[in-house]
């Protein structure tokens, strides 16, 4: 993983922003949680909602390459939960 010191100024402000977006949607999963919904509801709905608003602000294509970005993330093992040693 690179060094916060090696990015640009615009990959800074990109990785700040991914952080504060991330805190957002973890306190409404939280929140959501909270409320007794279950996380394959949580995560189906952000997800179509997600993409239905991107869709709406940046078009179809968009969307559709998001869900190609996430299949290849899959397809990486990004989502495979991480095991520790005890």
């Amino acid at each position: 993983m690179e060094q916060l010191s090696d990015l640009t100024l615009e990959e800074k402000i990109l990785r700040e922003k991914q952080l504060v977006a991330e805190t957002h949607l973890l306190e409404a999963w939280e929140a959501g949680l909270e409320d007794g919904i279950e996380p394959e509801i949580l995560a189906r709905t952000i997800v179509v909602k997600t993409l239905d608003q991107l869709s709406r602000s940046r078009g179809h294509e968009a969307a559709g390459a998001l869900v190609s970005e996430i299949s290849e993330l899959e397809s990486e093992g990004h989502f495979v939960q991480r095991k520790t040693l005890q």
